[in-house]
C-alpha cells in the first residue's frame, strides 16, 4: 500500500470484522500522464456487480491523491454505505476526459498526448 492508500484507507471506517463481499467501494485514479493525478472516481459496487452510485472529483493545479480535503471527501461519500471492503488502485489508470464529453468519441484525448500509445 503507497502513502496515498495509507491516507485515505486511514480515513474510512474500519469494517474488518464484517464477512462479506458486497457492496464494495472502488477508487481509481486518472491524470494527463502516469505520475500526476487531477481526477479520482469513487464507485460503490453492489453484488450484481453493477455500480450503486458513483462520484468524481477534479483537480488542476496539483495532485488529487495528496489533497487532504479531497481524500477526507471520497471517505464520507463511502461511509455513506455499508461497505464490507474498499479497494484503491496503485498508480494511474488513464486519461482524465471523457470521450464523446470532452473530446470526440474514437478519437485520442487531444489533451492527453501520453496515454494515445497506451489506451489503443
Amino acid at each position: 500500500m503507497n502513502m496515498t492508500q495509507d491516507s485515505l484507507s486511514s480515513k474510512m471506517p474500519d469494517r474488518a470484522s464484517k464477512d462479506c463481499e458486497f457492496p464494495m467501494a472502488a477508487v481509481a485514479y486518472f491524470g494527463p500522464d502516469d505520475q500526476t493525478a487531477t481526477k479520482v472516481v469513487a464507485a460503490i459496487i453492489n453484488e450484481d456487480r453493477s455500480i450503486l452510485k458513483s462520484e468524481k472529483w477534479l483537480i488542476a493545479d496539483e495532485d488529487i491523491r495528496y489533497n487532504e480535503p479531497i481524500n477526507q471527501e471520497i471517505a464520507n461519500f463511502i461511509g455513506k454505505f455499508d461497505v464490507c471492503r474498499a479497494v484503491i488502485a496503485e498508480g494511474i489508470l488513464g486519461c482524465p476526459h471523457e470521450p464523446g464529453i470532452d473530446y470526440p468519441a474514437g478519437e485520442d484525448c487531444p489533451y492527453c498526448p501520453f496515454w494515445s500509445e497506451k489506451e489503443t
